[in-house]
C-alpha cells in the first residue's frame, strides 16, 4: 500500500514538473494579447520563460503583474521574468 501511494505521488510530481513554463504562464500570455501590450516578445530558454513587451498603460501593466502573482504567489518560482513597460502617450 505505502509503495501504491509512494508511485502516485511520484507520477503527480512528474505530471507537474512536465508543465511546460508557457502552459503554466498561458492565461497570462493570452491576456497580454488582449489587453493591447505591444512588442510582445515570448521565449524560453533553461526552463525560465521571458515576457517582454509594451503596455497601453500603467493600468494594463498593473493588471498584468496581479495575474503573475495570482500565478506564482510570492514569485517563489523563479521561472518567469515579465519584461513590461508602460507606453502612455504624451498629454498635450
Amino acid at each position: 500500500m505505502i509503495a501504491a501511494v509512494a508511485q502516485f505521488v511520484f507520477d503527480i510530481a512528474m505530471i507537474m514538473h512536465s508543465q511546460t513554463t508557457e502552459q503554466k504562464y498561458k492565461e497570462l500570455i493570452l491576456k497580454a494579447e488582449a489587453s493591447g501590450v505591444v512588442k510582445l516578445y515570448v521565449r524560453e530558454m533553461n526552463n525560465i520563460l521571458y515576457i517582454d513587451g509594451l503596455t497601453p498603460s500603467d493600468k494594463v501593466k498593473e493588471e498584468l503583474w496581479k495575474l503573475y502573482y495570482q500565478i506564482d504567489p510570492e514569485f517563489r518560482s523563479g521561472d518567469l521574468v515579465l519584461n513590461l513597460k508602460s507606453v502612455q502617450p504624451a498629454v498635450s
